[in-house]
């Protein structure tokens, strides 16, 4: 198998496993409010957010195997597509299987509580009871979902577009790659300056609609990753 097919497989099985991964770790939070334990759970959803470092520190070099390799656009974007939907099945997979995924979060949180150890928390095999608590809704979370949508959706695009244009002009596509990180440094500080403290101050005050926000956001990034995105890109790809 040439390279670039290879990296045309091995690209969005890494990013859908890589949204997986992170939309899942958002329902960590959610089981810290279950189980009582919202600092715990915030700790633990940062700490399954760093699995997928890994994975993007292989999907990075990837990316710009393909530009160096030189991949035509109608290509690349065929392999861009194709992560974003992979990302779709990975993250509706997530939303179906919420009650099961915060359900082995808790008892992570509280297995670590018993046992004091953290790693040994993520693998035990002793069962951990677990009330199955209330089921999850958008409800007041509107406005989250909204700027979640605007976030995820530069956090999405921006990475493939930085390296789209790369290949567009392969004598500065070393500097032009490298700008999906000022692209993505625009979503975090929405995320950090807009939602985030929404979030948080709701926890603080023990709103019950806290699980509502950490939802939206949840179902916010899947739809601008399995839509917003998707029509994005095939604007920029195809008819721009």
């Amino acid at each position: 198998m040439e390279v670039t097919h290879a990296i045309m497989l091995a690209v969005p099985l890494l990013y859908g496993g890589i949204q997986a991964i992170e939309m899942s770790a958002i329902l960590a939070r959610i089981a810290g409010l279950r189980v009582s334990k919202s600092m715990s759970g915030y700790a633990l959803q940062q700490s399954v957010y760093m699995a997928t470092r890994l994975l993007l520190v292989m999907l990075l070099p990837l990316l710009g195997l393909a530009i160096d390799s030189g991949i035509d656009k109608d290509r690349y974007a065929v392999m861009v597509h194709a992560s974003l939907a992979v990302s779709f099945i990975a993250g509706a997979a997530v939303i179906l299987l919420r009650k099961s995924i915060i359900r082995y979060y808790s008892g992570v949180l509280l297995r670590h509580d018993q046992s004091g150890n953290y790693i040994s928390s993520f693998f035990s095999l002793s069962n951990t009871a677990v009330s199955e608590g209330v089921d999850l809704r958008i409800g007041a979370g509107g406005r989250i979902f909204f700027f979640s949508v605007i976030v995820f959706t530069i956090y999405s695009s921006g990475m493939f577009l930085s390296f789209y244009l790369a290949a567009l002009i392969p004598e500065y596509r070393a500097s032009i790659s490298q700008s999906s990180g000022v692209i993505n440094a625009l979503g975090a500080l929405l995320l950090t300056f807009v939602i985030e403290p929404k979030i948080s101050r709701s926890i603080d005050k023990a709103s019950a609609d806290a699980t509502d926000l950490i939802f939206a956001l949840l179902i916010g990034r899947w739809f601008a990753v399995s839509v917003v995105a998707q029509i994005l890109l095939i604007i920029v790809f195809w008819i721009v």
